[in-house]
């Protein structure tokens, strides 16, 4: 630990590192420049977002509580949860080997906590995808498998399985071996390799209900159409062209759509089908040699959102396909600014970006050039108007 009159004697290389690791904090916020000599800086054991993940894998929080705690701005702490909110579960999985879930609401405000990928899971279900998208009959019935290996029967498959899967998520191989030999279970080939599906729905249910957010927090979820199960896909679809395919992959993508499929129970069925539809087609990703050309996802049948005008979509560009320039990261900023527009009723400004949305106004800045710009391509000013007008 740097005790904050020790940061002024470090060399300016160390001093820059604490900074940009965002350790330094200066009147509740962590700066981005070395502080003037004296400034009454505080500097804090880890990473801000390492410290809040820290606090959320042995507790719940909400934001204002874990802004107390810490001794930070409200905005710095939703800032961080709202880059992992939906998204970005690499980055915890990989870390912590847990997921950012809301737990509950404690009036307007919501209840976080880090939940560990259940043991399970990391042996029987390391994709995710059996448990949250319910796709063992779907495994069985289109992939090649084993004939069913009885519980308490062990055989050379199981031994090279769970060799692999306990290196993967670094535990004892012949744990592993133990717990995964106790289950009636059958070998899928899949892309991976062999992947095991058992007979147990329980313990399916429970990685369910682990992940799970209440109702209650599905309400507040905005910006969620027919289109997005489509827009979501493609974005996996362009991750698997370039073959990004593993592991960590299957299990961001089961997540992202196990999402979207709890908020179609609780707020809009009418977006299951489309749902399934996406779904369908994501299987093939996982069979062993899927065909050339990459991924060509089902048109829907329903039009775009509308934005600003009749020939806009939900990201401000005419549905002709006149947004093709644009990659899917710079699509979800887009989208993120037009739905953040249409909530304030009003034209954002930088600390309504940095505090509602996933993003900063600094990375719409280095994407698109300027805030103005981002605004004009999401179709929320026309050329040659400005922000004043």
């Amino acid at each position: 630990m740097v005790a904050s009159e020790e940061f002024y004697e470090l060399p300016q290389e160390d001093q820059q590192s604490l900074v940009a690791d965002r350790r330094v904090i200066l009147n509740q916020s962590p700066i981005n420049k070395i502080p003037e000599y004296g400034a009454p800086i505080r500097v804090l054991d880890k990473p801000l977002a390492t410290v809040i993940f820290d606090k959320l894998r042995s507790s719940q929080y909400t934001i204002s509580e874990l802004a107390n705690e810490i001794g930070v701005r409200e905005k710095h702490v939703r800032h961080i949860i709202n880059k992992h909110r939906h998204r970005r579960f690499e980055d915890l999985l990989e870390e912590y080997q847990a997921v950012l879930r809301a737990k509950d609401t404690r009036g307007p405000a919501v209840v976080y906590s880090l939940e560990s990928v259940p043991y399970f899971a990391r042996v029987v279900d390391p994709t995710l995808s059996c448990s949250l998208l319910r796709w063992t009959d779907e495994l069985l019935t289109r992939f090649d498998t084993t004939r069913q290996i009885p519980g308490g029967k062990v055989t050379e498959i199981d031994e090279d399985y769970a060799f692999v899967i306990a290196d993967y998520w670094g535990f004892d191989p012949d744990d592993a071996f133990d717990y995964l030999t106790e289950f009636n279970r059958r070998y899928v080939e899949t892309a991976l390799g062999p992947l095991p599906v058992v007979e147990t729905e329980e313990q399916y249910g429970s990685v369910r209900n682990r992940f799970a957010e209440p109702a209650t927090v599905q309400s507040r979820r905005k910006n969620i159409d027919g289109n997005t199960p489509q827009r979501k896909v493609e974005m996996f679809a362009d991750e698997y062209d370039t073959g990004a395919l593993g592991m960590s992959f299957f299990q961001c993508f089961s997540l992202t759509m196990f999402d979207l499929m709890e908020y179609a129970c609780h707020r809009n069925p009418a977006i299951e089908d489309v749902i399934q539809e996406q779904l369908e087609k994501a299987l093939e990703w996982l069979e062993p040699e899927s065909e050339e050309g990459g991924y060509a996802p089902p048109q829907p049948e329903q039009e775009p959102t509308v934005v600003g005008d009749p020939g806009q979509s939900e990201t401000g560009q005419t549905t002709d396909g006149s947004d093709e320039g644009l990659n899917w990261n710079e699509r979800e900023l887009l989208i993120e600014l037009v739905g953040l527009t249409q909530e304030l009723g009003g034209l954002p400004s930088e600390t309504d970006i940095d505090d509602q949305t996933p993003y900063s106004h600094e990375e719409y800045e280095q994407q698109f050039g300027s805030l103005m710009n981002a605004f004009r391509l999401a179709g929320i000013l026309s050329e040659g108007v400005s922000t004043s007008q």
